[in-house]
């Protein structure tokens, strides 16, 4: 991925265009199938298991199995067009298709052309060391640029007219630079990239994905609006860059190198504890060493490696982004793990750590600093979003309307992100405070989006939101002002996630009235019982207060009871609606 360069101007070569383009068209088709895959009952093999599809997904990360084929077969030049080519038309049809079993489809076949795709670049294309920084870090700024265009719901999802003219221009410069790119390099000495450097550019694009380069992921972090995040991710480009260049300019001893790494380590361990700007020098300090180290990752003088290592290697990346991205990072929020949620983006750091190695330095880094000020373009999206109209503030009222609605993420029961028809089931019933469950930031299973940021957006709403476990947690959207927030965990079993509740103090009829949402264990009793001892004791026996949410429980269970007992009021038996089933997700009553 080569960015052309003389001692005076860097010019963006085709090469650059093919490698932005296709970072940007994998991560978006990465965003459709990990929902459409995590979230299985909706899919057309409704019978599958988690095993199963896991196995499906697994299967599909082993695609730079099939590259030697695919050259024998068709040669380099019709190999590289089958890869970046096919991605590029999966994209695009991806951006057409509307059946949540055909996406999945195309979603799934974009993944493999990218794979291979990567692989094949590897091996077949030329490329420099500051190319392939500025090429990847610019691919990663303008993914997360159009993510937080379309305020983090993908716009793969979306029918719309820009939409679909964004997707298509992706998938023109993926032709376009695919068709130079091969006559180019047709008759020319290639050298390749070294087994390593595919290992740490995987691991890379991991952490960057998980964290860096996720505005909702920020935004949930630091506690900040989404156009903050914006800018704070667009901050982290320019910064990466400057330590990618710095690596070059003045290459640092492994003793110290060693040393900077262990501290940026230490920052990510706590960084679940912390909010605002403390979360901020955390991910820029991780952003600057993780340009750093894959820079010195770089190799000055690599050889072509044989087939089988190459092949390897090629496996081994692509299995080890799976592990960080999905397995560890998501997985390890609901699934007690001999490891913390912190763990994947620390560990990328320390294998980026031990791939690196110390260089020679590079010209090439001086000529190529004012690449830094290339992503702060990107400030003018969260400047745009911040002269939109404010949220509309409610003057405080006499009545109140309530509704509660688990979320499940963002996803619906097909397992597409479909936020706009939740913000039209919530405008629906027309209410002025809604209590939300599983909401998710910045999670890839969920396609990284900002559920409660995108909906307080898309109905003009107030929101008060902590996670329980560092991107999952509970929300109140809220119309009448809010007084108070606050927020605290429950006790949490040996198994599963974290759980948390949410409270709010709002104004009604000059009053103050409490408000607390909540989602109770799914598992058992024994784990629920506890969670209810521990609501009881925070509402203290405050008048006027509503406690709400997904209990997880039967009318007539002992979790009910015990809310009962303690002297609370079953709204739903109050209204006449006790015996109404609210609980199953493919056929809900109420």
């Amino acid at each position: 991925m080569t960015i052309v360069g003389t001692r005076h101007r860097i010019a963006i070569s085709p090469q650059a265009i093919l490698g932005v383009t296709a970072i940007v068209a994998f991560l978006q088709a990465m965003r459709v199938y990990m929902p459409l895959t995590v979230f299985h009952p909706g899919l057309w093999w409704r019978t599958a298991s988690e095993i199963q599809l896991g196995l499906l997904t697994l299967v599909l990360f082993c695609a730079p199995l099939l590259a030697p084929l695919v050259t024998r077969l068709l040669g380099v030049r019709r190999s590289l067009w089958l890869a970046f080519g096919g991605l590029a038309l999966m994209r695009l049809a991806l951006q057409l298709a509307s059946n949540p079993h055909v996406m999945h489809i195309f979603a799934a076949a974009a993944i493999v052309c990218g794979l291979l795709g990567a692989t094949l670049w590897a091996r077949h294309l030329r490329s420099d060391v500051v190319g392939f920084i500025l090429t990847v870090f610019l691919g990663l700024a303008l993914d997360a640029g159009l993510n937080l265009t379309f305020l983090t719901w993908d716009y793969a999802w979306q029918r719309s007219l820009p939409a679909i003219l964004i997707a298509f221009i992706i998938s023109a410069g993926l032709v376009y630079s695919v068709s130079v790119v091969t006559r180019a390099n047709a008759d020319r000495q290639i050298v390749p990239l070294s087994s390593h450097r595919l290992l740490a550019l995987a691991v890379f694009l991991a952490l960057h994905v998980i964290l860096i380069h996720n505005p909702a992921a920020v935004a949930s972090l630091t506690g900040f609006s989404l156009p903050v995040a914006g800018v704070v991710v667009f901050a982290c480009t320019s910064v990466g860059i400057l330590g990618a260049l710095a690596a070059l300019c003045r290459p640092l001893s492994a003793p110290l190198r060693i040393g900077i790494a262990a501290v940026v380590v230490l920052d990510l361990v706590v960084i679940r504890t912390q909010t605002g700007l403390t979360v901020v020098l955390v991910l820029l300090s991780a952003s600057a060493l993780s340009g750093w180290l894959l820079a010195l990752s770089y190799s000055q003088t690599p050889e072509r490696p044989r087939v089988i290592s190459w092949l390897l290697a090629s496996l081994g990346a692509s299995l080890v982004f799976l592990l960080l991205l999905l397995a560890i990072n998501y997985l390890g929020g609901f699934v007690r793990m001999p490891v913390e949620l912190w763990f994947a983006p620390s560990l990328a750091i320390v294998i980026l750590l031990l791939m690196s190695r110390t260089l020679a330095p590079d010209e090439q880094g001086y000529v190529a600093f004012m690449w830094v000020l290339v992503p702060l373009i990107g400030l003018l999206i969260p400047a745009a979003l911040f002269v939109q109209p404010a949220t509309e503030q409610f003057a405080a009222t006499d009545s109140l309307r309530v509704m509660t609605y688990n979320i499940r993420q963002g996803i619906d029961i097909e397992g597409r992100v479909a936020l706009e028809a939740q913000a039209a089931t919530i405008e629906a019933e027309h209410p002025d405070i809604v209590l939300l469950q599983e909401v998710m930031r910045g999670a890839i299973a969920s396609g990284n989006v900002d559920t409660v940021g995108w909906l307080a957006q898309r109905l003009e709403m107030d929101y008060h939101y902590t996670a329980a476990d560092r991107q999952f947690g509970n929300a109140i959207l809220s119309r009448v002002p809010i007084l108070e927030r606050g927020s605290g965990l429950l006790p949490r079993n040996d198994e599963m996630g974290q759980r948390n509740y949410v409270r709010i103090v709002v104004d009604v009829g000059g009053e103050p009235v409490t408000i607390i949402s909540t989602h109770l264990d799914h598992q058992r009793r024994e784990n629920r019982l506890p969670q209810v001892a521990s609501l009881i004791d925070l509402w203290a026996g405050a008048p006027r207060t509503i406690i709400g949410g997904d209990l997880n429980s039967k009318p007539d269970s002992a979790e009910i009871q015990a809310l009962l007992d303690a002297g609370l009021v079953d709204a739903q038996a109050v209204t006449g609606n006790g015996d109404v089933f609210t609980a199953n997700t493919f056929d809900p009553q109420a």
